[in-house]
């Protein structure tokens, strides 16, 4: 990943709350960080059972530099929980097929305009691209850690997951749908993935990557390609990682703009 000349920087929005629909009309929690004079948005689908607000540096970050970014809450998960996760039945596809669309409308609602819609899946973030067809409308595509299959999950979700992770074929044995999308997955894609990351080893990470359309751009980085002594599967989005992993991401989202 290499990074262009330096973005103007505005003073960092003030994050505004919200609550938003999923398709089936389940409210979410989420957070808009809105640039002053966006040239593009971004939505950021969490890893499984992260809560949007470990992202928030890293949105603040992307609109002082003129992308809006929308974090929120899987159902089930941190401000869209709404009981004991044991008796939750929601399923790991909602959060793909109804979730993730629902999010996406709300950001091209709350930032309208002719502008490019990019989206960031960080680990299960990036396997949910291929569950709703709303995929299709984005500019491109950044996956950070996202693999073929820890942690307070729903009851359905930690069920459904344990059925997806006992077929060789991962979720595209039990969604139909899912390897048409993920063969419709061809515009400008980002593939990112550490070598001590041990929720997505090299392995998972390409059989991820053998779902969809050849084109995408493969970086795999060690620690020491950044100056650090660990990344794993969730230092990217830490403190610290401004100028050697986020300016990069950054600058890729400019050149697809």
């Amino acid at each position: 990943m290499a990074a262009t000349p330096a973005t103007p920087v505005a003073a960092p929005p003030h994050p505004q709350p919200l609550r938003l629909p999923a398709l089936d009309g389940h409210l979410l929690g989420a957070t808009l960080h809105a640039a002053p004079d966006p040239w593009a948005r971004l939505l950021i689908n969490s890893a499984t059972a992260v809560r949007q607000r470990y992202y928030a540096r890293f949105a603040r970050w992307l609109a002082a530099r003129g992308v809006s970014v929308l974090t929120y809450d899987y159902r089930g998960i941190g401000a869209s929980r709404l009981g004991p996760l044991a008796h939750a039945e929601h399923r790991m596809r909602d959060w793909g097929a109804r979730d993730f669309p629902g999010a996406l409308a709300e950001l091209e609602r709350r930032v309208p305009g002719a502008l490019p819609t990019f989206a960031l899946g960080h680990s299960f973030g990036g396997q949910a691209f291929g569950l709703s067809p709303a995929s299709r409308r984005l500019a491109g595509i950044v996956f950070v850690g996202s693999q073929s299959g820890w942690v307070g999950l729903p009851g359905g979700v930690a069920r459904e997951w344990a059925s997806w992770c006992r077929t060789p074929g991962y979720v595209l044995e039990h969604e139909e749908e899912a390897a048409h999308t993920w063969a419709a997955l061809d515009m400008p894609r980002l593939v990112v993935s550490f070598a001590d990351d041990g929720y997505a080893p090299r392995a998972a990470v390409e059989a991820l990557c053998a779902w969809m359309p050849p084109g995408y751009e493969r970086v795999e980085l060690a620690p020491a390609d950044v100056g650090a002594e660990r990344i794993g599967h969730f230092g990217a989005f830490r403190r610290g990682f401004e100028g050697t992993l986020w300016a990069p991401l950054l600058a890729w989202l400019r050149r697809q703009a």
